[in-house]
């Protein structure tokens, strides 16, 4: 492999690693803003079961 090759492909690895980070961070936070208001996981998958159903 190039150096070029190798260094588009850390590239990418570093920007979904980046994006994978990102989301995660935004489920956590939205897990605490939920047990924060008082929401249990019990309540949110029949809101996800209502609003897919």
């Amino acid at each position: 492999m190039s150096p070029m090759q190798d260094h588009f492909l850390r590239r990418e690895s570093l920007a979904l690693l980046s994006v994978a980070l990102v989301l995660l961070a935004g489920a956590a936070a939205l897990a605490v803003a939920l047990a924060l208001a008082g929401y249990t996981l019990a309540d949110v998958a029949a809101w996800f079961v209502k609003v897919a159903g």
